[in-house]
């Protein structure tokens, strides 16, 4: 892909936000994070009942939400519906696509630096638990396994790519263990 390329899909792409920093706060703020390799951003609460963690808010996973995903993707399986036997599932993809809703806080804190991100696609993922109609799910865990700088034509830096291990987890109602739903390897691109 030539530069103008990319440059189109960035901005297309990219979740843009106001940048916080000067361009020489953010390029040297950018090579100290690819300086100092993956983290830890957020891991499982010590107590089921840590709903209060402001990183990780709870997201309601409702029959509306099913419904409107489902027009979304012309996936109108019979497990999607609300009369379904035994009650509606999510769509896997549903989970999967509110997973950069359930972390946003997280990530966007990891890096300051950053001007835009942008997904750039899963490497591997899993859908452990179905995801019932009602239910709640947010970020159990998230971590960098790997920080890769990305390049310009001159060799310096430009921003990272990040792939993190992330972990959704569902809590079906309030007096239920949290569990895990969904693992995934995640990539982001993020440019200074």
């Amino acid at each position: 892909m030539d530069a103008s390329a990319s440059r189109r899909v960035a901005a297309v792409a990219a979740h843009v936000r106001a940048p916080s920093l000067g361009a020489n706060e953010r390029a040297n703020a950018l090579r100290a994070y690819l300086e100092t390799g993956p983290r830890a951003l957020l891991d499982a609460p010590t107590r089921d009942d840590d709903d209060d963690d402001a990183r990780r808010p709870w997201i309601d996973v409702s029959q509306r939400r099913i419904d409107d995903f489902a027009a979304c993707t012309m996936d109108h399986q019979h497990i999607h519906r609300a009369d379904a036997p035994g009650g509606a599932i999510a769509h896997g993809f549903l989970t999967l696509a509110l997973l950069t809703a359930a972390t946003r806080d997280a990530t966007t804190a990891d890096a300051a630096w950053a001007s835009r991100e942008i997904n750039s696609g899963i490497d591997r993922c899993r859908f452990i638990a179905p995801v019932r109609a009602g239910s709640r799910i947010r970020v159990r865990r998230l971590a960098a396994t790997s920080v890769t700088p990305l390049v310009g034509a001159d060799g310096a830096p430009v921003g990272a790519r990040v792939v993190y291990r992330a972990e959704l987890e569902r809590r079906d109602d309030a007096s239920a263990p949290a569990e895990t739903c969904l693992i995934a390897s995640w990539v982001v691109r993020r440019y200074a």
